[in-house]
Formats: structure tokens, C-alpha cells, sequence
């Protein structure tokens, strides 16, 4: 008996060195030397390494703008939707395959979960898409399942840290302070975690064990390792975040610059005693103090100044007191001219297109697209579509997650993943990626009815098989495979199911 091999595109058989070939032959070569880290390869000039804590202490920054606030929660309000009167937005239903006791089983799941999840659904999906990850903490009875599901501050992401293996979340510690980390188990703690579609350039953690995992084929003998940051909507919009900030820092420090009035008087004292010296100085300081005091009162008050002030000044012999720069800007100079707002739109419209967001929804109503209506780029953005399905994707696992738990409490056991007899659905009647999937489903349905009506009129024609099929492949551009089997169908000579028809008294009968 010839022995299977594997093959490669060409047919022919793989050739493949052994794990200690390649190790050998590295050696050998000294590729070693060139050996670099995953944060050395992701990292670059301007996104060095950083730990954990300082890339969630600039994600916690951002998230205090009102920009990157407002974009997240737009991006959760249509990526979630709600429903139009009781305002939930995810809804645990039964699948048509599920058995009358399934149903019952899903019925009270439903009635347990759905408002304790509904609860949270806002919050944990504005935590996630903002960090990467966010984390509820389930409180469980046996017999009864879970009776509260806590999302504080006391689990936010900086304070819990995941550990993976192979990808997979298989546990947590939560920082209570900088000497105490309490473990925590999956069946104690739910995460959200988003999708990893960029990676934040980190240090590499716990070299040994790393090493370790990329050697290992057994999936259970992998190590666990601590979850890296990532997954955040903010990984992109970092620099032109900053470069937001740093414009808008500039063209309002211009100008407060430029609001700063100064000019510089000289003071004739020669011929003075010195009495007369001390006093002459003592009026013309106090003018100006009282000059000073008076409109940072009126700014603090709010009151206008109505009356003309004068100052009498007693001089002697010749003039005493001679401007310089007799009302000039000295600090200024018109630093504001050199600042446009225009370099704000650019670096706003980068932050936009980062977030994937119209700038018209973040603030900018100014220049909200007529053509598109108020909140109809939620209708043709892919960014805003694919966004959504993001967040729904890790939005699904988290409730199967809370599911699962919950089962395990109450009935002693979980659905296994393949054979869950319900689905997780979402209402979003505003978002892109439900405008799409109505838009082909009635592409669909209307090739449909068409191809009827088409097969109406090839029988009004009295066409035969081989015509037919000739049609559909040729003409309608079907596949072969189609095309004969619609052609069979046509004439009679196949049913649907593919089993040979009655006569044609009883296929009218």
C-alpha cells in the first residue's frame, strides 16, 4: 500500500526539515545573531515599546475628549441599536432547530439574563472598544445561577490583567494595590475582548515561557501568558490625536498671547530729590496696579467699565514720563496670523478617519453633507459596518460567556459550542451593516422573482432541456452545475430533490 504524503501546490510531495534541521542549520548560518523581539519588530520611532499601564493611560486620556468621546459612543449606539420602545439591544432567541424542551430551557435563560446584560451592554461596549477589553464580574448561586453581574471602576482594564494560552482567556488577577493581585477564575470574571486587527508595540513578557509556547505542538501543554494590550478603536488615532491637540494647543496660545497689551514707559527722575524721586515712582506704580486691578475686576464681575479714567501725574521742568512703545504689542506681535484654522480642520479630519467617523458627526455640523441627511453616513460608511461587526463579534462571545457560566450555576453543565440551540442577536435598523444585509437580501429576493418570471416565459415558449440549459449558463451566467440542474427542473425531467418525477397525470395530480 503506497503511503499518503502531503502535497504541495505542484503535486509534488513536501520536503521538510525536522525542528532540529532548522535549529542546526540556524547555527550554522548564525541567524541567531539577527534574532529580533516582537517589540522590536512592531515598534518604530514614532510608537515605541511601552508597558501596559502607560498605553492605557494614554487610552484613558483620549477617552476624556470630547471628540474621542463622542465617536465611541456613536460607534456603540449604532453598532448595538436598541429596540424601538423597550430600548434593548441584545435579545437571546431560540434557533427554529431547537426542541420543545431547549426552548423552555432558553425561556428561562432569557427571563434570567436578558435584563442584567441589557444593563451593562452600553457601558462594557464603550470600555471595550475604547481599551481593547473590558470585564464584568459574575456573581453565581448553584441552583440558581447568576444573580448580578458588577462592571465598576474596580474592574476597569489597567487593574485586571488577562492570562491567555494560546490565545484563549483562562484566568485573571485583579490589582487591588501595588503589592496585591487577587486571582480570579472565568466562572468569577466575563471579558469583552475585541479583535485584534492592530498590535501595540510592548515589551516582551517573560522571555522563558514565550519561548517555550512558540516550541509547543500540544495545545494543553502551552503556558499561560499574560494578555498583551490591544483591539482598541483608539490603536490608530494616537497621532493624529496629538497632532489635534498640538494644533489646537497652538492657535489658542497664539492668541491668548496676542490678547496681552504691554507697553514700556520711561521715567525722568534726574532733577528730583530724592523724596520727590521715591513719591513720582510710588503714584506711577500705584496707577498702574489700580489700572491692572480695575479690569481683572471687570472681567471677574462681568461689569463693563463706563467712565473715562484719567490719572493726574505732577511733574517738574521738563516732561517727566515719555512713552516708548505707547500701546504697541510687545509679546505678541501677531502670533495669531500665523495660525490658521485650517491646519485644526486637517489634523480633525485625520482623527476622523481614524475613528471612522464623518467629521460632520463629531462636532462639525458645519459641514454635515446635504446630500447624505443628518446621521446618514451610519447608512453607507463600510468603516462604520465594519466597526459594528467588530463590536458585535466580541459582544456575542461575552454573552455566550455570561451564558455559559450561568448554566453551569443552575443546570450542572454548558451547551457545547457547536450545538447551541439559540443565537445572539442584535437590533441596529440605523447601522451600515444592517442597510447592507437588507440591501442584499433584497438583491436577492428580486434575482429570485426574476429568474421566475423568466422561467415562465421559457415555458410559454414550449423550450426544451438543452435550450434551456443553454440559457441559464450562456445567457444568465449561471454555473454549469446550476444551469442543468434549473434546466431539469424546468422541463420535469428532475424534481427539486433531485429523484425522478411521476407521470405527468400524477405531477399534475
Amino acid at each position: 500500500m503506497q503511503s499518503s504524503s502531503i502535497l504541495d501546490a505542484n503535486g509534488q510531495a513536501f520536503s521538510y526539515a525536522s525542528a532540529s534541521d532548522i535549529q542546526n542549520s540556524g547555527y550554522q548560518s548564525n541567524t541567531q545573531i539577527d534574532a529580533v523581539s516582537i517589540s522590536q519588530v512592531l515598534s518604530s520611532f514614532e510608537m515605541p515599546s511601552r508597558v501596559r499601564w502607560e498605553v492605557y493611560k494614554q487610552y484613558l486620556y483620549m477617552m476624556s475628549d470630547p471628540i474621542i468621546s463622542a465617536a465611541l459612543n456613536l460607534h456603540v449606539t449604532q453598532s448595538l441599536g436598541g429596540h424601538e420602545t423597550t430600548g434593548e439591544v441584545i435579545f437571546i432567541e431560540s434557533k427554529p432547530t431547537a426542541n420543545a424542551k431547549e426552548k423552555k430551557l432558553i425561556s428561562e435563560i432569557n427571563t434570567a439574563l436578558s435584563n442584567k446584560i441589557n444593563e451593562i451592554a452600553y457601558q462594557i461596549g464603550y470600555v471595550g472598544i475604547g481599551m481593547g477589553d473590558a470585564y464584568a464580574r459574575l456573581y453565581g448561586e448553584k441552583g440558581n445561577g447568576i444573580i448580578h453581574i458588577d462592571t465598576s471602576e474596580f474592574y476597569l482594564p489597567p487593574l485586571v490583567q488577562s492570562f491567555e494560552k494560546g490565545g484563549r482567556t483562562v484566568g485573571y488577577e485583579v490589582s487591588v494595590d501595588n503589592r496585591e493581585l487577587i486571582p480570579l477564575t472565568v466562572m468569577q470574571v466575563a471579558r469583552l475582548k475585541m479583535p485584534r486587527m492592530l498590535f501595540v508595540p510592548q515589551p516582551r513578557a517573560q522571555y522563558n515561557q514565550w519561548k517555550q509556547a512558540v516550541a509547543q505542538d500540544d495545545f494543553n501543554a502551552l503556558p499561560n501568558l499574560p494578555a498583551l494590550v490591544g483591539g482598541s478603536f483608539l490603536e490608530a488615532a494616537e497621532k493624529p490625536f496629538f497632532l489635534l491637540q498640538s494644533a489646537l494647543t497652538g492657535l489658542s496660545s497664539s492668541r491668548i498671547l496676542d490678547s496681552v497689551r504691554e507697553s514700556m514707559f520711561g521715567v525722568n527722575m534726574q532733577d528730583m530729590t530724592h523724596d520727590q524721586q521715591k513719591e513720582f515712582f510710588s503714584r506711577v506704580s500705584g496707577m498702574l496696579m489700580a489700572s491692572k486691578k480695575r479690569a481683572a475686576d471687570a472681567i471677574k464681575n462681568r461689569e463693563p467699565v463706563v467712565e473715562k479714567i484719567f490719572h493726574l501725574i505732577p511733574t517738574w521742568r521738563e516732561k517727566q514720563l515719555y512713552a516708548i512703545d505707547a500701546g504697541g504689542t510687545i509679546a505678541g506681535g501677531g502670533n495669531a496670523k500665523g495660525y490658521d484654522t485650517d491646519d485644526v480642520m486637517l489634523y480633525a479630519k485625520l482623527l476622523a478617519g481614524a475613528l471612522g467617523l464623518d467629521l460632520s458627526m463629531l462636532g462639525f455640523s458645519d459641514i454635515l453633507s446635504g446630500g447624505l441627511g443628518e446621521g446618514g453616513f451610519f447608512r453607507v460608511s463600510a468603516q462604520s459596518a465594519h466597526r459594528a461587526r467588530m463590536l458585535r463579534q466580541a459582544m456575542s462571545g461575552f454573552v455566550h460567556h455570561v451564558i455559559d457560566v450561568h448554566c453551569q450555576y443552575k443546570y450542572g453543565g454548558i451547551f457545547s459550542e457547536a450545538d447551541r440551540p439559540y443565537t445572539v442577536n442584535f437590533v441596529g435598523s440605523s447601522s451600515a451593516q444592517d442597510r447592507e444585509q437588507q440591501e442584499v437580501q433584497e438583491r436577492k429576493m428580486a434575482a429570485s422573482a426574476t429568474l421566475v418570471q423568466i422561467m415562465q416565459q421559457m415555458k410559454d415558449l414550449g423550450l426544451d432541456s438543452k435550450t434551456a440549459t443553454h440559457l441559464f449558463k450562456e445567457q444568465l451566467g449561471f454555473d454549469e452545475d446550476d444551469a442543468v440542474l434549473y434546466g431539469q427542473i424546468y422541463t420535469g425531467e428532475v424534481t427539486e430533490d433531485g429523484t425522478e418525477p411521476h407521470s405527468a397525470e400524477t405531477e399534475r395530480t
